[in-house]
This record gives C-alpha cells, structure tokens and sequence, in this order.
C-alpha cells in the first residue's frame, strides 16, 4: 500500500478538508444536544432526528425547487420530532431514555417508509442539486485553512454559523443563563419566576434544529441523494461527543473532528489498499472511526473521574 498517498505531504490537506465535511453533521448534531442535555433534558433520539432532517431537505429541494427550501424543510421535520419529545419527556414526564429510543425508531423507520413510498420503483436512487461549494474571497486564499474552511457550500457556512450561535445563546444570554440552571438546579429557575417547562422546551427546540442542520449538511452539501440507513450511527457518535466534551460546545466540535479526521483516514487507506479488492474486509475499516471514538471516549472518561453532567440530567419535572 502507498502511504504517502495517505498521509503524505500533499494528502494532508485534502485529509484535514475531508474530515471536516465527514465531521460536520455530527458536530452540528452535537452542539444541539450540548444545548438539550444543559437543560436537564436527555435526548437520545439525534440518530432519528438527522435521519428525519435529511429526508426533509432531500423531499424540501425535490418538490420545492430550491435548495433553501431543503434546508428549511430539514430543520422543520427535526423539530417536529424534537416537539413530540418535549411533549412526552417534559409535559408527559415519561423516561427519557424510552423516548429518546422510541424516537429514533420513529425517525428512521418513518423516514425510509416515506422515501420508499415515493422512490422505491426507482431504477437508481434519484439526485438533487443541493448547495455548489462558495468560496469566501480573502479567506479561500489562505494558506490550507482557505481549502478546509472556507471553500464550503453554503448549507455549511450556515451550520456553522448556527453552532456559533448556540454557544453565544448558552453563554451569553438570559435564556442561556436559564437553560443552564434548568440542568443544575431547577428550582432556582422556578424561585425566580420563570417556567422551567418552557425553559427545557426552547433547549430541545434548538437542539431538534440543529440536528436538522446536520442532516440538511449531508444531503445538500455532501451526498445531494437519500439512502436508507446512510446516518450510520452519527447521531449515536454526537452523543458520545457530549460525553466526551464533559458539555461543552468546543469540546464537542473538537471530538467530532477528530471522528471526521479518523473517517476520512479509513476511507483514505481502503482506497490506497485495493477497495474492494483489498485482502482486509471493508467492514475493519467502516468500524475504525467508531474504534477511535471509543477508544478516545474511555480514556476521557476515566482521566475525569469526576462527571461534568447537569446535576439534573434525566430528572422530569
């Protein structure tokens, strides 16, 4: 096998520009379930929330002609699931753990019956146009940074900018300020007048949303088709970033691109050592990511002994 094909000095960049398209939809999904779980609110139904987020932007551009419209589409059939989950776990008080399972069974299954209701006597799976990669004057021009970051389709820059307004919202806000005492001490948020079922509502919403997103960057800006089964696990792996952030939004940007990173390695050696015809089963390298990631994970977790989870986590009202 060829490594500098790999990792050599001209295939880093294209490496480092391709981990973070493949990091993408899972960081986004993460940032969104930091802001959730910082409301006291355990959503475990991201993998069902970008499954329903990229049939909506595939179904948005299919019928209404624009890639905006997907986009749009996208972020609404995530928080249409993400409204169904505060319904039960904050209105209802049911466990969360059963509903955030119930929802991504609900999500996927829902997801590939419709497209399958729609496309299934298809002879090949049908493509839209999606967003073209914009690059930013000024910036495309700087050296690797420039390809990495800003030569992105637009749905990309969006996503990034909604990342960083939901760190400025957790942090730098009244409601941020909320969202995090309703996961600390929930008490306190009603002591001081305020609704803590409106509260974590608002935090679900936007994490709905930006699983949306998520799933609007895979369909729009990377793959511009739908397949069954094609999230394979992002939305299990944001979750794990949320962990592995100790809940922070940096901590889980940076844990999904180094997934990015590890992804795009595998399907880098797969392609130097033959593909298909490679003597090693494609399976060893579609489960490296994941490896890494659980690698990674463990070694977090046991150098912080001490949990950096809400105090309320999974506590109904």
């Amino acid at each position: 096998m060829d490594w500098s094909a790999v990792i050599g000095a001209g295939a880093i960049i294209p490496l480092l520009a391709a981990g973070v398209r493949l990091a993408l939809p899972t960081a986004i999904a993460a940032v969104g379930e930091t802001v959730t779980e910082r409301s006291g609110v355990l959503n475990l139904g991201v993998e069902g929330m970008l499954t329903a987020g990229a049939l909506g932007a595939f179904l948005g551009e299919w019928y209404g002609d624009s890639a905006w419209v997907g986009m749009g589409a996208a972020v609404a059939a995530a928080m249409g699931l993400g409204a169904l989950h505060a319904v039960l776990t904050i209105n209802l008080r049911l466990d969360q753990i059963v509903t955030g399972i119930m929802l991504v069974l609900l999500g996927v299954s829902t997801s590939d019956f419709i497209y399958d209701s729609i496309f299934g006597d298809a002879s090949s799976p049908p493509r839209i146009d999606g967003f073209d990669p914009v690059e930013i004057p000024g910036l495309s021009r700087i050296p690797a940074v420039g390809v990495i970051v800003f030569q992105q389709p637009v749905v990309v820059y969006v996503a990034l900018a909604g990342c960083g307004a939901a760190w400025w919202i957790l942090h730098r806000t009244a409601l941020g300020l909320s969202i995090r005492a309703a996961g600390e001490d929930p008490d306190s948020v009603a002591a001081a007048g305020q609704s803590v079922a409106s509260v974590r509502w608002s935090a679900v919403l936007i994490g709905a949303a930006m699983s949306g997103l998520g799933g609007a960057v895979l369909v729009l800006g990377q793959l511009r088709l739908y397949s069954f089964g094609f999230i394979a696990g992002r939305g299990w792996i944001a979750i794990a970033m949320v962990i592995l952030s100790r809940w922070t939004i940096p901590g889980a940007l940076a844990g999904a691109f180094v997934f990015g990173v590890a992804d795009s390695f595998q399907l880098r050696v797969q392609a130097a050592s033959g593909g298909l015809n490679s003597n090693v089963p494609v399976e060893f390298f579609q489960m490296l990511p994941y490896a890494i990631t659980l690698v990674v994970l463990v070694v977090a977790s046991m150098r912080g002994r001490r949990s950096a989870a809400p105090a309320a986590l999974g506590v109904p009202l």
